[in-house]
């Protein structure tokens, strides 16, 4: 079976025109132009969400998603109940899906994956599930590849196309050691900070000192001396802490480099995949 998504990097290399693949789709895939292939060689369509969600007339893919639900079609449309208005409509197996592959579930697609191998299929190929972004799918894709290698580890083949970040990434300490490098710079600023702890405590108890001997230096003139060694003392911590800081700031600004070079170390994976 070949399961296709929404992601444009990769859903335009599913096989459609090959006749011995089966094919399943999700929500309101058909009604793009990018989705080519026939109902007769769909075999199986997903819409796991809430009867409130898929329903809705502002659906911002296909308002006239709810129409199509109600329409007679050749392949089941798996969902989280039977509904009598939505005749193609097959209540998934969710009791089946939990008892054999945990209860972890963040995506759709996971769903797919696991549901794939329990209905006897050998092989799945995805296409068009990349859930790259950092924001709504970061614990999406975690749960996907954690699924994925369930099921291998069942014995089924799963194949992503190359340019897809489902299973790809930077190789840890082996295409660049800025992991190595992120870490001794988080080890700096650790030391840093408590260096700075301490000599913000030691200013601290300068300024005490300083604060007692301007109540003393009156009756005791000989503690002057004194008093203009603790601020010129004082004056020296508090440009050090001065310094520090700005290390830390530097620092930290470093760490956000090395975060952002990786980021678009992968963006530019992903535009020579868009190219």
């Amino acid at each position: 079976m070949a399961i296709v998504g929404f992601a444009p990097n990769t859903r335009h290399l599913a096989p459609w025109n090959n006749p011995d693949i089966d094919f399943g789709g999700i929500n309101e895939g058909y009604s793009f132009s990018w989705w080519k292939q026939k109902d007769s060689n769909v075999k199986a369509w997903f819409q796991l969400h809430k009867r409130e969600s898929f329903m809705r007339p502002d659906n911002h893919n296909d308002s006239g998603h709810s129409k199509w639900l109600r329409k007679k079609h050749n392949f089941p449309i798996f969902m989280q109940d039977v509904y009598s208005d939505i005749p193609s409509s097959v209540r998934f197996p969710i009791e089946d899906i939990v008892s054999n592959y945990g209860r972890y579930w963040r995506s759709t697609l996971a769903y797919i994956i696991a549901w794939a191998q329990l209905v006897g299929y050998k092989r799945l190929e995805i296409y068009g599930f990349e859930m790259a972004s950092d924001s709504e799918y970061w614990g999406q894709r975690a749960n996907a590849c954690y699924i994925i290698g369930k099921v291998k580890g069942k014995g089924m083949d799963i194949y992503v196309p190359p340019l897809s970040r489902l299973l790809t990434g930077i190789r840890y300490a082996y295409d660049n050691n800025l992991v190595g490098l992120r870490q001794d710079l988080e080890t700096n600023l650790k030391n840093l900070g408590e260096d700075k702890n301490k000599v913000i405590a030691e200013a601290e108890g300068l300024q005490g000192e300083y604060l007692l001997l301007e109540k003393l230096v009156e009756k005791y003139p000989d503690l002057a001396e004194r008093k203009k060694k603790v601020s010129e003392d004082l004056k020296g911590k508090d440009r050090l802490i001065h310094l520090m800081t700005g290390r830390a700031q530097g620092i930290t600004k470093s760490i956000q480099m090395i975060d952002t070079f990786e980021i678009l170390e992968q963006e530019s994976i992903d535009d020579y995949a868009d190219a």
